[in-house]
């Protein structure tokens, strides 16, 4: 190979590695803020559990971002995986957060403050 031909293969390589070095560095920086916000708003869905069911502690597992950007934290209830529920974060006009759209599981219904809004017609 040429000098030149060196050259140009060398600032390719290194054109490559930044550019995917960037695409890394952003995909990281964006985990660690939807991290951050969980973390922030775990409080925010505990109220939420705590205010609506008879439960003595919560556990969060996970967490899923659907296609439309909204993230759904995971958990359970008393040290019951069967309690679980679904927490989505929506994202409201003034930049809050809320938890409307809570799922739950039916063994988690039955400890409701309110069991009459679970019951079939």
């Amino acid at each position: 190979m040429t000098r030149k031909t060196k050259y140009i293969v060398l600032v390719l390589v290194l054109v490559v590695l930044g550019v995917g070095g960037g695409i890394m560095l952003q995909k990281h920086e964006e985990k660690k803020k939807t991290e951050q916000l969980i973390e922030s708003y775990k409080p925010l869905v505990e109220k939420e559990i705590k205010d609506n069911y008879n439960v003595d502690s919560i556990e969060f597992t996970d967490y899923t971002i659907t296609p439309m950007g909204t993230t759904i934290l995971h958990g359970y209830v008393n040290g019951d995986k069967k309690k679980a529920f679904a927490a989505p974060l929506n994202k409201k006009a003034d930049g809050t957060y809320n938890s409307d759209g809570f799922g739950s599981r039916p063994e988690l219904n039955k400890l409701s403050k309110q069991p009459d809004s679970f019951k079939d017609d």
